[in-house]
């Protein structure tokens, strides 16, 4: 009978109580699949519209900034200078004293990255970076070049001046490219001035060696106030980072302390 009044219902459109009866009263259906629109096809169907996050998010995601060290602008360049060892003689040459701390300057540098060696065009300072230079399978570059000609047109010799080096060696440094190291030799009367030339301040009234500073850059057959002509231990680390439109100077010693 309930057979019966089921398919009534289906022809006469009977209230959904009826129907529901006749549901749950039938023998269990296929559960029905889900009907896709031809519209919706893996093949048709348009790609979603992805959620978009903050737009500073998003696009730092995008266009990641480059680190720092990537920039060469901002990679510095370290300079260690040193003045030549102890001298003797007339002309003077190194000292057996002088040869032994030019090695011990090689060991104090033997872990750095030196890309660059340069020294005077004066003999006392050559022979006091080279054994550094040949540590780094490096030759050392003197400026100005001995038989080179000076501005004033007269040939760099060994009776030349020391101070005669400034400025072609504050040149030949400043052309390095970003993230060299080097290593120079000047003399007592040479290097303050080469610091100065380098971005180095210059005050009288600093309080060298414990600042960041040089108290004179003189020009002169002597060491400048404030240089002691008895020392050759010292090791100046000159650090030129272009962006800081200054150089940076650290003071310390190397090699066997003086009596």
């Amino acid at each position: 009978m309930r057979r019966l009044l089921c398919v009534l219902t289906l022809f006469l459109i009977l209230p959904l109580p009826l129907l529901t009866g006749c549901a749950t009263t039938s023998s269990p259906a296929t559960p029905a699949r889900p009907t896709v629109s031809p519209q919706l096809t893996a093949e048709s169907s348009p790609t979603p519209t992805p959620i978009s996050g903050p737009p500073t998010v998003q696009s730092a995601a995008a266009t990641p900034s480059p680190p720092v060290s990537s920039i060469p602008e901002a990679i510095p360049t370290i300079v260690y200078l040193v003045r030549h060892a102890e001298v003797q003689g007339d002309p003077p040459s190194l000292s057996a004293t002088g040869r032994a701390r030019a090695k011990l300057l090689a060991y104090q540098l033997n872990r750095a990255r030196v890309t660059h060696v340069f020294s005077s065009h004066l003999m006392r300072t050559l022979h006091t970076v080279q054994p550094t230079a040949a540590d780094h399978g490096l030759e050392v570059v003197q400026v100005p070049l001995p038989g080179s000609l000076r501005p004033n047109g007269k040939v760099v010799s060994q009776s030349t001046w020391a101070i005669a080096s400034i400025d072609p060696m504050v040149e030949a440094m400043r052309n390095l490219p970003p993230g060299s190291v080097a290593v120079a030799a000047g003399h007592g009367n040479t290097l303050f001035a080469v610091m100065a030339g380098l971005g180095v301040r210059v005050d009288a009234g600093c309080h060298y060696p414990r600042e960041n500073c040089v108290p004179s850059s003189t020009r002169s057959g002597y060491p400048p106030e404030g240089f002691d002509p008895d020392q050759f231990d010292n090791l100046w680390v000159v650090i030129l980072t272009p962006t800081a439109g200054r150089a940076s100077l650290v003071t310390t010693v190397y090699g066997e302390p003086l009596p």
